[in-house]
């Protein structure tokens, strides 16, 4: 007869109810013990893409890398300069006017794939919305530039 334990492993917990787009944060989560190879391991740097019920697992598919959009604001995908990340702050300048800064934040980067011909990476920029519309041709024309504030 064999008297060992099953092997266990600590993996995070919901330790109260979590809304859908809440920045993960130590204090809403628990560690518990269960069977060795029961859940996936999770990175808890992230975003709730779901709600999560209290004393539910946290898996990664529940966590996602992109920020939540602000109140009245859209996303866009564009290229964005190197070193960025979720959370940077930017201004959107279009070409001919120069003078109205558009702000900016980024939600999520793609990193260039070199196997696709990018160079530069990609990332999902929020914007507010009533400055979309204005943004939308010069920024598929190529005429916008963008100024970092802060990474």
């Amino acid at each position: 007869m064999d008297l060992r334990r099953e092997p266990t492993e600590l993996r995070p917990f919901a330790v109260a109810m979590i809304e859908a787009g809440t920045a993960m944060e130590p204090d809403l989560i628990e560690y518990l013990e269960v069977p060795a190879g029961l859940l996936p391991e999770v990175e808890l740097d992230g975003i709730t893409v779901n709600l999560i019920q209290s004393g539910e697992p946290i898996i990664p598919a529940l966590l996602s890398d992109r920020g939540a959009l602000p109140e009245g604001w859209w996303a866009l995908e564009m290229q964005v300069p190197s070193g960025v990340a979720p959370g940077s702050e930017l201004r959107l300048v279009v070409e001919e006017d120069g003078v109205n800064a558009i702000p900016a934040i980024v939600t999520a980067v793609v990193p260039p794939d070199p196997l696709d011909g990018w160079s530069q990476p990609s990332a999902l920029v929020a914007i507010p919305a009533d400055r979309a519309g204005a943004l939308a041709t010069p920024l598929s024309e190529g005429r916008v530039r963008v100024l970092i504030v802060s990474w």
